[in-house]
């Protein structure tokens, strides 16, 4: 495979009173990629498959297709899939009889060191019939081993945050049942050094957050940096899969052709939704009762499995799936040492010299997704901020602040990545969503 090499970008980044300049090197690969699947859904209107076709097994073992299965490509426990329009279509709860997700994986679980790219468009989260909640979200799977034993790129969540997390059996373990989900328990991966302007250490990436970065070609449609979700405005993702020689696993996400999202598995660096790290949990022998339990559960799935998707609650079409061999698709950007520029000292403020406004970005009956921006309106930089909201309803989630809840007073303060402000810069990540009484 031939290749060159490409100025990407320059940027300088202030931190702990320092200026840093970082240079960013593309390698541009010409040859073409050696494609392993890929559907467009087109000819006639027809059902692809659903969960009629699915043999179903106890945990932990995975189900899979009946005999009767009409799809090569497609298998799936719950929900029904369509081609409609030439896109793949997910219908809607009424197709589904008791079941309570759109859940379709690919019968191909050959998948390792791979690109997976589609076209998405999806409808209003809570149109109809559906319900909705403030974590719905729509994932496509990486690595799938079992439903119980996989990674999730979650890009279309009712909050607003995109993020990876890795499944992990949990039926029967001794860890806190609450954090239990479909028999397993979820980790969030945190971003790692490539994760464009926020660099390592962020669970939580909204589009708001990476706005600036995104191709023109995505700023004329409808709601950007949101998803439109208005069943017409296309989108075209992909995501990354490669493992690295220190056994972890790197995951990378581009929308429009730009890389806007990276993590990193290292088997113990994922958060549950307790705040606890996965390294907690697996050293306190959690898992341990699980029954079949697997030490290589417990690490990051460095073998080649299936993908698929994922909707809670809400319509969505995809055309153009494919996976191609990553060794022959254009390797992402690698970044060079960081030296430092200009070592100037940055003055401090106390906390305080902010603005805060919020603004309602999503709504559906029980509840509402909003954005919060925050200015230093001071002349000099400050090193950490708060202020309060008066909000409708109660908080159900928060990103990227600090929040607590009293009577309508929502007060937040920064993350610990995002306390520093320079003089007129407006921090745009934050956010929460509450639900209506």
């Amino acid at each position: 495979m031939k290749s060159k090499l490409n100025l990407f970008c320059y940027s300088n980044i202030r931190r702990k009173g320092f200026i840093f300049s970082t240079v960013f090197l593309a390698v541009t690969a010409t040859a073409s990629a050696t494609n392993l699947m890929s559907d467009n859904f087109e000819g006639p209107d027809k059902l692809i498959t659903d969960y009629h076709s699915y043999l179903f097994a106890s945990f932990p073992l995975n189900g899979t297709s009946s005999a009767s299965n009409p799809s090569l490509n497609w298998e799936g426990d719950s929900g029904v899939f369509y081609q409609q329009g030439n896109w793949g279509y997910s219908g809607t709860p009424a197709d589904w009889g008791n079941q309570w997700f759109f859940r379709f994986n690919t019968r191909n679980f050959n998948f390792q060191d791979v690109a997976i790219s589609w076209k998405y468009k999806s409808a209003k989260y809570g149109e109809n019939g559906y319900p909705v909640e403030s974590s719905n979200a729509v994932d496509v799977w990486l690595r799938y081993q079992t439903q119980y034993n996989l990674y999730a790129f979650q890009f279309d969540r009712t909050d607003d945050c995109f993020q990876i997390k890795r499944k992990i059996p949990a039926q029967g373990w001794s860890g806190p049942s609450n954090l239990i989900a479909n028999k397993g328990v979820y980790y969030t991966l945190p971003t790692d050094s490539a994760q464009p302007i926020f660099g390592a250490g962020i669970y939580c990436v909204t589009w708001k957050g990476v706005q600036s970065i995104l191709p023109v070609s995505e700023k004329s449609k409808l709601g950007f940096p949101h998803l439109a979700h208005d069943a017409a405005t296309t989108y075209d993702f992909k995501v990354t899969e490669k493992n690295l020689s220190n056994g972890s696993v790197q995951f990378q996400a581009y929308r429009g052709g730009v890389l806007f999202y990276s993590a990193t598995d290292t088997g113990r660096n994922g958060i549950s939704a307790n705040g606890e790290k996965q390294a907690v949990h697996m050293d306190a022998g959690f898992y341990k009762t699980v029954p079949g339990w697997q030490a290589s559960w417990g690490l990051p799935i460095t073998k080649a499995g299936a993908s698929g998707f994922r909707a809670d609650n809400v319509k969505i079409w995809i055309k153009n799936f494919s996976v191609d061999s990553l060794s022959d698709v254009n390797p992402t950007p690698t970044p060079v040492p960081t030296v430092i520029v200009t070592p100037t000292p940055v003055p401090t403020l106390p906390t305080g010299n902010v603005v805060v406004t919020s603004k309602i970005v999503r709504t559906w009956d029980s509840g509402y997704c909003a954005d919060i921006n925050v200015k230093n309106v001071s002349n000099q930089v400050v090193k950490s901020w708060s202020a309060s909201l008066t909000i409708k309803g109660t908080k159900s989630s928060i990103w990227n602040a600090v929040g607590t809840q009293s009577g309508n007073i929502l007060s937040i303060k920064n993350a610990s990545w995002n306390g520093t402000l320079k003089p007129g810069q407006i921090l745009l990540d934050p956010g929460y969503c509450a639900k209506l009484p």
